[in-house]
C-alpha cells in the first residue's frame, strides 16, 4: 500500500501595499497629463496656420484673379489674424517675404551701375504712381484728404495724405515701438544682410534726390 503524499498549499500572497498602488496610479496619471501636455505644446496653432493660408492667397501668382471684393475681406481677415500672433509668429509668418527679399538683394547688387540705374527708377515709378493713386483716392473721399489725416501734407521727407511714419496711411507707430521692431531685426539678420539693406537704401535715396523727390527713411 502505498503512502499518500500530502503536497503542502501555497500561501497565498499577500496584497499589494496601498502606497504601492497609490504610487502606481500617480505615475500612469503624471504620465498621460505629460503626454496631453506635449501634445498641447506642439499643436499647430490655429491663427498662425490660418494666416499661412491667407498669405498664399493674397500674395501667390493666381492673387491677381482676385476680385477687389475679395481681395478686402481676404486682407482684412489676414490683418486681424496677425494681430493675434506673438512676435516669434510674425517672424515665422514673414520667412518666405524675407527670403524672397534677399534673393532681389543678391539680383540687384550683381547688376551694372547702369542697370541698378535702372531698377532703382522702376522701383520709384511704381511707389510713386502707387502714391498718387492713394492721394486721388483721399481726395474723392467725403470730407478729402486732410479732413481725414489731421491735415497732414506733401513736402521734403513726408507722405501727402498720411502721417509720418504710416506708409500708405493708418495710425502712426510710436518712437519705441520703431525702435523695438528695429533691435529685433537686428537680432534676427546677419551682418552681411543688415549691410545689404543699408546700401540698398542708402542707393535708392542717393536716387531719389537726384530726380527731385523726397527720401524715404
Amino acid at each position: 500500500m502505498h503512502a499518500l503524499s500530502v503536497r503542502p498549499q501555497k500561501t497565498p500572497e499577500p496584497d499589494e501595499p496601498p502606497r504601492r498602488r497609490w504610487r502606481r496610479w500617480a505615475a500612469a496619471v503624471l504620465l498621460v497629463l505629460g503626454l496631453g501636455g506635449l501634445a498641447w505644446a506642439v499643436r499647430p496653432d490655429p491663427h498662425l496656420a490660418r494666416a499661412k493660408e491667407l498669405q498664399k492667397e493674397l500674395f501667390n501668382s493666381g492673387a491677381k484673379n482676385l476680385s477687389p471684393e475679395q481681395r478686402k475681406a481676404l486682407s482684412a481677415e489676414y490683418r486681424e489674424q496677425v494681430k493675434r500672433l506673438s512676435a516669434d509668429q510674425k517672424w515665422e509668418l514673414s520667412a518666405p517675404m524675407r527670403e524672397k527679399q534677399k534673393a532681389e538683394m543678391e539680383r540687384y547688387f550683381a547688376l551694372s551701375p547702369k542697370e541698378k540705374t535702372k531698377y532703382l527708377d522702376e522701383r520709384i515709378d511704381r511707389s510713386e504712381k502707387a502714391r498718387k493713386e492713394r492721394e486721388q483716392k483721399q481726395k474723392a473721399a467725403p470730407g478729402g484728404a486732410a479732413a481725414r489725416t489731421g491735415g497732414f501734407g506733401g513736402g521734403p521727407g513726408g507722405k501727402a495724405g498720411a502721417p509720418p511714419g504710416a506708409p500708405g496711411g493708418g495710425p502712426p507707430r510710436s518712437a519705441e515701438e520703431i525702435e523695438k521692431r528695429r533691435k529685433q531685426a537686428l537680432e534676427r539678420t546677419t551682418p552681411e544682410e543688415r549691410a545689404r539693406a543699408d546700401q540698398f537704401r542708402k542707393e535708392m535715396n542717393d536716387r531719389r534726390r537726384q530726380r527731385g523727390l523726397s527720401v524715404r527713411l
